[in-house]
C-alpha cells in the first residue's frame, strides 16, 4: 500500500544513489518511500513587502528579483503551505547576487512577517554572513558560509526536518523542529538579487541520494 510505506533497508550513503535508480527502474521507489510531494501545484508568490520585488512565472520556474539600486529587508513568501507528513522537494538557483550580497532562503509559517521577516519566530533558514536562522534567531551552525552568484540549492523538507543541499560547496545543512504547515520563504535584501524556485526532479533527488 503506497500510502502506507514499509521501511526501506539501511543502505549506505555511498551506494544510495545506485539503489534510488535501481528502484525507479523497477518501478518501487513509492512502495519503498511513500508518495512524494514537489511542490503544490498551485504555488503562487504571496504579495511581497516592498514595490521592489518582482515576481514571474514561466516553464515552472517562479522567478523573483529586487529592482532598484537601494537595498533592504524584503520577504516573499510562497503560498499554500506545505502542509501534512508528506517530504517536500524544491530547488533554488541564485541567478545573480552581487560579491558580499545578503540573501536568506528557508521557511516561515508567518505570512504577515516584520520587515526583517527572518527575525521571525517562525522562521527558518540561511543568509550571509555564516547566519543560520531558528525560531529567527541567527547563529553559526555547521559550518554554513554565505550564498554565491550561480549556486544551485536542493531543498528537501522531511519529518520536520528541512535540508538544503549546495551543490557548489558539495556539503549538505540541515534544520531539526520545523513546525508544522510552512511557507516557502526568501528574502531579498541585497538590489539586483535573483532567484528562481522549481521542483527538483528525480534525477537531482537521486544525485543526492534523497
Amino acid at each position: 500500500d503506497p500510502t502506507d510505506p514499509v521501511l526501506p533497508p539501511t543502505i549506505s550513503k555511498d551506494k544510495s544513489k545506485s539503489f534510488r535508480i535501481l528502484l525507479k527502474h523497477f518501478g518501487l521507489e513509492e512502495f519503498f518511500y511513500g508518495e512524494d510531494a514537489e511542490l503544490p501545484s498551485d504555488l503562487q508568490p504571496v504579495p511581497a513587502t516592498s514595490s521592489y520585488i518582482r515576481t514571474s512565472h514561466e516553464e515552472g520556474k517562479h522567478r523573483a528579483c529586487r529592482s532598484g539600486n537601494i537595498s533592504g529587508q524584503s520577504f516573499l513568501g510562497f503560498s499554500p503551505a506545505l502542509a501534512g507528513e508528506r517530504s517536500y522537494f524544491w530547488k533554488c538557483t541564485i541567478v545573480t547576487l552581487t560579491n558580499g550580497g545578503w540573501l536568506f532562503l528557508g521557511l516561515i509559517c508567518n505570512q504577515n512577517p516584520p520587515p526583517c521577516s527572518y527575525n521571525d519566530s517562525t522562521s527558518f533558514g540561511w543568509a550571509g554572513l555564516q547566519q543560520v536562522y531558528i525560531h529567527g534567531k541567527a547563529s553559526p551552525r555547521d559550518g554554513w558560509t554565505k550564498f554565491e552568484q550561480g549556486e544551485v540549492l536542493y531543498f528537501r523538507l522531511q519529518d520536520h526536518v528541512l535540508t538544503m543541499h549546495s551543490t557548489l560547496k558539495n556539503q549538505s545543512f540541515s534544520l531539526p523542529n520545523i513546525p508544522n504547515d510552512p511557507f516557502i520563504h526568501i528574502s531579498l535584501v541585497t538590489a539586483n538579487t535573483v532567484v528562481e524556485l522549481e521542483p527538483l526532479s528525480m534525477s537531482e533527488k537521486v544525485e543526492v541520494g534523497w
